[in-house]
């Protein structure tokens, strides 16, 4: 998980940071990603409209919105309660891979959740880098996926539908 990189405003000559404190700044970042979400998940189609507005509901829930803040906002933040956190995400949000692992085995993922999820990589590279472009990330990360094969199948159709190629090798 990463947040969206934040250029501070100006500083005064006692080097305090004028503006806004950054840690007012999450609730932002995080409609910024929904936003892009929904412009990606328009462009790689096949996600109803409705998925994209409730597109990462859970993080203005307790249990992730406030350890999400501080990762986000340079905050402090305990170790176990980021994972509990991040894995609260995962497995309540049927568009991550994760959520679809029983026993450490992948159950394959309907079309819908792949197309949001291949939406949401790209938003969050939108969001986090400033570009829509992921094949740089696909390529550093991929490895780490543990999906389906019919999920992988279906996968590399929808991101070659969006001019990427999932990684081999």
């Amino acid at each position: 998980m990463q947040c969206i990189k934040i250029r501070r405003r100006s500083t005064d000559s006692n080097n305090k940071q004028k503006g806004i404190g950054l840690k007012r700044l999450y609730l932002p970042q995080v409609l910024w990603h929904k936003w892009f979400v929904l412009l990606a998940g328009l462009r790689v189609k096949g996600i109803p409209f409705w998925r994209l507005v409730v597109h990462d509901w859970t993080k203005f829930l307790p249990v992730e919105y406030g350890v999400y803040r501080r990762k986000c906002t340079g905050g402090r933040y305990f170790k176990d309660e980021w994972e509990k956190a991040k894995w609260h995400h995962y497995l309540s949000n049927p568009h991550h891979y994760q959520y679809w692992i029983k026993d450490g085995v992948p159950d394959p993922m309907p079309d819908v959740f792949v197309r949001e999820m291949v939406a949401d990589w790209m938003a969050a590279g939108r969001s986090y880098e400033g570009s829509w472009e992921i094949q740089g990330w696909l390529a550093e990360n991929y490895k780490k996926f543990n999906l389906h094969p019919s999920t992988l199948e279906r996968l590399k159709v929808i991101l070659s539908s969006q001019g990427l190629a999932w990684p081999e090798g």
